[in-house]
């Protein structure tokens, strides 16, 4: 009888054991960023274990998930949206989106922490953060309605698929920006509903930089583009990054999207609202990974946007010199209209901001901007 119940008791603590190794290996795995989800399925699938076993995995599984910010719809006072006007190729638009009353007080209510019960990396817990603002399921509704309307734009004006994603982009960089919350520091909690949520930033017609980044990347992945966010921790700035064809920004494989005023995709302002620049690698929190990309062609056109607007100083004092000791007033008239070409190509192919924030230059887009430096830019020719 000893035999045997010491048989017995060896195959208990070896069950025991094993249980307690699967549970420190999933746990070991977890703290390494080593996806744990096959395992666990393996676990679950293999009928030769014990209930015990698949017991230990479904609540290791739990333990996983990452809790992040949700929205949870509530009863609340009527929310219209701010209209938001902006032009793009020449016409003038007006935006005023369809906002969920009930989503709108949720978002506005619903916690802004990130916890999870078993360690993850910080670039994990970032992530699934970031990813929490830009997907929230409760305001797809808002967001497909007004995707529909710009659509119907598209449609319209025959867009290409590089043009739409500039629309998009337009239209986010035009919300003003938000320099009262852009001001208040990280560690005030007294600040309600902050960041926003896409949602918030709508109905609300104005945001601060990752606000607005949040918005740009749920209306490009709505709209099939491949998007990241592109996170400065030391400058404090987020920007929007689309796919690229080619290294993109910083190796990244994403084009730079600058969503806090007016700019071209895949070019990087000297320097942001409030004096901010940018000289640290991003981290890159991917919101859609396959999906549509900004071409080669278009990154070359915005190349050549800069290098016309850059050489336009070099070109302009030589024209201006001629003007000014013209013989005739032919020439006189010839020299200022080349002159004149070369001051509005440096101040409408660029955006300059003031202090305020207000840009300064009405910048022309891509398509326009090429339009515009066919006819115009002698230098160029």
């Amino acid at each position: 009888m000893r035999i045997i119940g010491k048989i017995l008791a060896w195959c208990i603590n070896t069950v025991l054991a094993f249980f307690a190794l699967i549970a420190v290996l999933l746990i070991v795995l977890a703290f390494t960023g080593y996806d744990t989800k096959p395992l666990i399925s393996a676990v679950k699938g293999n009928l030769a274990y014990s209930q015990v076993a698949v017991g230990l995995a479904d609540k290791f599984e739990a333990a996983q998930k990452v809790q992040v910010p949700e929205i949870k719809p509530e009863e609340g006072s009527k929310v219209v949206a701010e209209k938001t006007s902006f032009r793009f190729e020449g016409r003038k638009y007006g935006v005023r989106p369809a906002v969920d009353s009930a989503v709108y007080h949720g978002a506005v209510d619903a916690k802004r922490n990130v916890t999870t019960a078993v360690v993850k990396s910080p670039a994990a817990m970032k992530s699934a953060y970031y990813n929490a603002f830009v997907s929230d399921p409760e305001q797809a509704s808002t967001i497909d309605s007004l995707c529909a309307a710009f659509r119907t734009i598209k449609a319209k004006r025959r867009f290409s698929s590089d043009e739409y994603a500039e629309f998009l982009a337009k239209y986010v960089q035009t919300l003003p920006y938000d320099f009262e919350r852009a001001s208040v520091d990280s560690s005030d909690r007294t600040l309600v509903g902050d960041p926003r949520f896409p949602i918030q930033t709508l109905a609300d017609g104005t945001g601060d930089c990752d606000e607005k980044s949040f918005l740009l990347a749920a209306l490009l992945k709505h709209e099939g583009y491949a998007c990241a966010g592109l996170l400065f921790d030391k400058e404090k700035h987020m920007s929007v990054g689309i796919k690229s064809q080619g290294a993109g920004y910083d190796d990244t494989g994403y084009e730079f999207i600058e969503t806090t005023g007016p700019s071209y995709i895949s070019e990087v302002p000297e320097e942001f609202v409030g004096g901010v620049k940018l000289t640290s690698t991003p981290k890159v929190i991917v919101f859609r990974k396959s999906g549509k990309s900004y071409s080669a062609s278009a990154v070359n056109d915005v190349a050549l946007i800069g290098e016309t607007r850059d050489s336009a100083l070099a070109a302009a004092p030589a024209k201006k010199a001629q003007a000014e000791h013209a013989k005739n007033a032919a020439d006189f008239a010839v020299y200022k209209a080349q002159y004149g070409a070369c001051f509005t190509a440096y101040n409408t192919l660029q955006v300059t901001v003031k202090k305020d924030g207000e840009n300064a230059t009405n910048l022309k887009d891509r398509v326009s901007a090429l339009a515009w430096i066919r006819r115009n830019a002698w230098w160029m020719k």
